[in-house]
């Protein structure tokens, strides 16, 4: 039976009845973690979940463990932001963790095969109780990095000051993300920050600023590849990729 409104799947279009709704509450009801969140439907045209489902999220939020549940905590606040809900306990519950992760003063690590920095090492022992270097970079690296994702995916404004801490982070991909994040709200204040943090470690990380679409980002992303051959290739492609796109748009 065709539904009155469709609600389209993320990545996947299914017409939902009212029976389909009642089963993905009683199975959001039981969730306990990150991966067994079902696919939520796509908001209708005012940008809100189904009242049911929004319920249903609400009431999980309250039910899980602050400390054994954090991360759903957090999807559920993103999720939430991003279907409007008024209630500003989940911007502060999502403003709170980063602010306590951004605060930490955690040594740069880059990701790679049979290397671990020194510092980050040495960072990672001296925590009570100490922590294997995959375990602390999952806590203290990929975990926040995952947090930002979730403030990202709101859209909200409110996360700029945030975001623009992320900026000055040692571990390459929290202040990626936060760029990335920056880029998505337009907010034009950070581009050179912005330029500088890349101008600092990889000249090919100067295709980033191409994705903003902004003439100032475009000469900044010039400005720095322009010493690296293999990175000014890579923005001059950025660009008339990006370029390209919007011609066969206009057509």
């Amino acid at each position: 039976m065709r539904c009155a409104s469709a609600f389209i799947l993320f990545l996947v279009g299914v017409c939902h009845a009212h029976d389909d709704i009642d089963k993905l509450v009683e199975s959001i009801k039981s969730t306990r973690t990150v991966f067994a969140l079902p696919q939520l439907p796509a908001r209708a045209v005012d940008g809100k979940f189904d009242s049911r489902i929004a319920q249903a999220l609400a009431e999980l939020f309250d039910s899980i463990s602050e400390t054994e549940h954090s991360e759903l905590r957090w999807l559920i606040s993103s999720q939430l932001m991003s279907a409007k809900d008024p209630n500003p306990r989940y911007f502060l519950e999502l403003e709170k963790e980063l602010k306590w992760f951004l605060s930490l003063d955690v040594p740069s690590f880059i990701e790679s095969p049979g290397h671990v920095p020194s510092d980050f090492q040495k960072w990672c022992e001296a925590l009570v109780p100490p922590m294997s270097p995959q375990e602390c970079s999952d806590t203290y690296v990929w975990k926040p990095m995952r947090l930002l994702l979730y403030a990202h995916l709101t859209k909200d404004t409110r996360f700029i000051p945030l975001f623009r801490q992320g900026l000055t982070a040692a571990q390459e991909p929290i202040w990626r993300t936060s760029a990335g994040s920056l880029g998505l709200l337009n907010d034009r204040e950070s581009l050179p920050k912005i330029a500088r943090k890349i101008a600092g470690s990889d000249p090919t990380r100067a295709i980033m600023l191409v994705e903003w679409d902004d003439p100032l980002a475009d000469q900044l992303a010039l400005d720095i590849a322009k010493s690296d051959e293999k990175a000014l290739s890579m923005v001059r492609k950025k660009m008339e990729g990006r370029e390209e796109r919007k011609r066969n748009l206009r057509k």
